[in-house]
């Protein structure tokens, strides 16, 4: 009997030429691999999809996926980053290696349903990034930030990010059932994210995420005062739908000035200059947002419970 016949009929196995995935192109697997994420968060899947629409399938979507060797992963990167040397925004490591996350992920399912032997991707090594030293405001510099915008229609929203320690997209999913005045807290139940241009609500980022967060009285006072100026305002002007939400609790705390809903964009810009902010344009939250991500805030005066 030659040595290569197969005497019991075992089936071939996965990835070999007489399975059906040894046609599969790294292209067509990612297309079947990003439809089934269906438990990312819209953002991530969002980003995934930017990921193998802008760089995966371009490099690599002819390749066959049994055939992909992380040394074609490699020159993948480093084509991404000459290509990009000249342009006004070149890819940074950072990004490099938000791409590579969305490649470990893909390869790494096809690896676990035995379409290929390893992981590929799981031996690239990728450059360092340059560490950034993040420094934050003084409690003198926030005051005098707040100072600078106290007629800013948004000076509510900076003022919580700022002394309370919130992200972005925490402070504009806040509802007023997330709020206890006579108490004095926030519950922080819920996370906006922009998604394809449209600012979307869900969870946290994390389990950590839903916390209690308590406000000082200043700031129960600025809230019960903008809550009362909407209840008259949406309460005359707003539709039985607008006027049941503030019965229930469930419109936002946070508005743009014509009574809609506060999306992120808003979130990043202010009408008012502040004095002594550094700002490009409109844009003030680059400076503000580097304690966004702490539960601490920018003066270290934050509190979470």
């Amino acid at each position: 009997m030659p040595a290569s016949h197969n005497a019991w009929n075992w089936p071939p196995r996965p990835g070999s030429r007489a399975d059906s995935t040894a046609t599969l192109t790294v292209a067509a697997y990612r297309a079947s691999w990003l439809a089934g994420k269906n438990s990312l968060r819209p953002s991530t899947h969002t980003s995934y999809a930017g990921h193998v629409r802008m760089y995966l399938v371009p490099h690599l979507g002819t390749v066959l996926l049994v055939d992909l060797r992380a040394e074609q992963i490699e020159m993948m990167y480093r084509k991404i980053m000459a290509e990009t040397v000249t342009s006004p925004r070149p890819i940074s490591v950072t990004t490099l290696k938000r791409i590579h996350s969305t490649l470990t992920s893909a390869l790494g399912t096809a690896a676990r349903r035995g379409m290929i032997d390893r992981n590929p991707a799981s031996t690239v090594e990728l450059p360092r990034p340059t560490p950034r030293k993040a420094t934050a405001w003084t409690g003198e510099e926030l005051g005098q930030f707040l100072r600078g915008i106290d007629t800013d229609p948004l000076y509510l929203l900076y003022m919580i990010l700022g002394l309370r320690g919130l992200r972005r997209g925490e402070a504009v999913a806040l509802r007023w059932a997330n709020v206890d005045l006579d108490e004095g807290f926030l519950r922080i139940e819920e996370s906006a994210v922009v998604v394809s241009g449209r600012t979307i609500l869900g969870p946290p980022k994390s389990s950590s995420g839903r916390r209690i967060v308590t406000i000082d009285k200043g700031t129960v006072e600025l809230l019960l005062a903008l809550q009362t100026a909407q209840r008259e305002t949406r309460g005359l002007r707003g539709s039985p739908i607008t006027r049941a939400r503030i019965r229930a609790g469930s419109s936002p705390i946070l508005t743009v000035p014509n009574s809609m809903p506060l999306t992120c964009r808003d979130a990043s810009t202010s009408s008012s200059p502040a004095p002594g902010c550094r700002r490009s344009g409109s844009t003030i939250m680059p400076t503000l947002a580097l304690c966004r991500h702490g539960r601490r805030s920018c003066c270290g005066q934050g509190d979470a419970r």
